[in-house]
């Protein structure tokens, strides 16, 4: 593969343990060899230090990167599979990390990711386990925040302060009729967090399952229209299907579970 230096070039490379052809392994047991030195360097006591070095994997991927980093394996392949063994970052624009924090477009990659393929997610019960996934072209970090960039209310949600703003499939998926659901270019979109949490609730209201309410009374009492029974017991559907989503206990001293078969 070949590897644009931009402004830099080759040069002698003579050091003694980080010769050409020498054979290394970084923290992800990827092993790599330096192919060159290049004439990028940085300053140390005044001195410039010619310390970066290329190298390749196995995968004919060209990393450039200090010797640091070669020694203590910190050199990473952007296209191994180093996120849950399906994810990867990459070459590209896209960072992960702003001053030692993820950045927030990496951390909702991980999140989706986790909720999509660890079963130790706590949400994966309801992503993964129902067959929901990320387009295998995303999996791709790069790829990932191109598609963010791209879609109406990017703005809003990156510079959302108060969590107002959340990434949707689900109403796209609804309408494109697509099931398992996905996370994709075509079903993904930025919406209020109201919204979407309105948009859960009516598929409560749809899908055609029993549930009991138990009142603070302790009775229990069958119904299949969230709705309905909100309008007769004056209590509100948004808050019923909170409950029953396991996101809220209680709602006016009301506990609700769906009626097992």
């Amino acid at each position: 593969m070949k590897f644009n230096l931009g402004e830099y070039k080759l040069i002698e490379n003579t050091s003694k343990k980080y010769y050409n052809r020498s054979m290394w392994i970084n923290n992800d047991n990827d092993k790599f060899i330096i192919i060159g030195k290049t004439n990028r360097y940085y300053i140390y006591n005044n001195r410039k230090m010619y310390n970066y070095y290329l190298c390749e994997f196995a995968d004919n991927i060209i990393i450039e990167t200090r010797d640091s980093c070669i020694r203590l394996g910190t050199i990473k392949n952007p296209f191994h599979l180093s996120i849950l063994g399906i994810g990867y970052i990459g070459r590209g624009k896209w960072v992960t990390t702003n001053n030692g924090k993820h950045t927030k477009e990496y951390q909702l990659f991980i999140n989706i990711l986790k909720r999509c393929y660890d079963p130790k997610s706590n949400n994966y019960k309801d992503y993964g386990n129902k067959g929901i996934t990320l387009e295998n072209e995303l999996l791709c970090f790069q790829n990932f925040c191109e598609m963010l960039v791209n879609l109406i209310n990017y703005d809003k949600w990156k510079n959302d302060k108060n969590r107002i703003w959340e990434l949707d499939k689900d109403v796209l998926c609804n309408k494109l009729n697509i099931s398992p659901k996905i996370y994709s270019k075509d079903t993904c979109q930025f919406i209020l967090k109201k919204d979407n949490i309105s948009e859960r609730n009516k598929r409560v209201l749809l899908t055609g399952k029993t549930y009991i309410g138990i009142s603070p009374n302790q009775e229990e009492i069958e119904f299949t229209n969230i709705k309905e029974f909100s309008r007769k017991y004056s209590l509100n559907d948004r808050n019923i299907g909170n409950c029953i989503h396991k996101r809220a206990k209680t709602h006016k001293g009301w506990t609700f579970k769906i009626k097992e078969k």
